[in-house]
């Protein structure tokens, strides 16, 4: 699928402070290429698993280097009735080629124009959520994020955390 994108959201390291970003939006058209597949298997009423692959490639006349976006993308995960109530579902995650540009080293002080490109690790996740419904109206989940206590950078030079856990209540009206 090739898709034009106006407007097209670009994430930057701020230049007194890499910890910081700043967003500028490309105003031409930029063309965001992807070639995937999903599929959704239902093996039963209770069970179902899908698999979601793609690889992405960015080109415009404008940006020769598209930070922080993927170009590998996998997504693998299932949803299980365990009980009448109760439902469990997990993810895989993969988010695969991306880059960061290092605002720390190489630049001019004006322009991102000698900064450094940094190849950011692949980024593997695995997440876990459990979903208890009362009744038709009301419901309580509980989500364990990044299960494998993986350490990684979405971003150069802003860590993400561990282990996050979730829970909460659904109401409905």
């Amino acid at each position: 699928e090739l898709q034009s994108v106006k407007n097209m959201g670009m994430f930057y390291s701020d230049l007194p402070d890499s910890t910081d970003f700043q967003i500028e939006y490309i105003s031409e058209n930029s063309n965001v290429f992807e070639f995937g597949s999903r599929i959704m298997i239902n093996v039963n009423a209770d069970n179902s698993i899908s698999l979601n692959a793609a690889v992405l490639s960015y080109s415009s006349k404008w940006v020769s280097n598209f930070y922080y976006l993927p170009t590998t993308k996998v997504e693998l995960g299932g949803m299980h009735k365990i009980m009448d109530k109760l439902s469990v579902g997990w993810q895989f995650n993969l988010l695969g080629g991306l880059n960061g540009l290092d605002p720390t080293r190489g630049l001019n002080e004006i322009s991102y124009s000698d900064a450094v490109t940094n190849k950011l690790a692949a980024i593997t996740e695995l997440n876990l959520n459990f979903d208890y419904q009362v009744n038709d109206r009301v419901g309580a989940f509980l989500q364990f994020n990044n299960i494998l206590n993986k350490n990684y950078e979405r971003y150069f030079n802003y860590p993400m955390r561990g282990l996050q856990v979730k829970a909460g209540i659904s109401f409905r009206l």
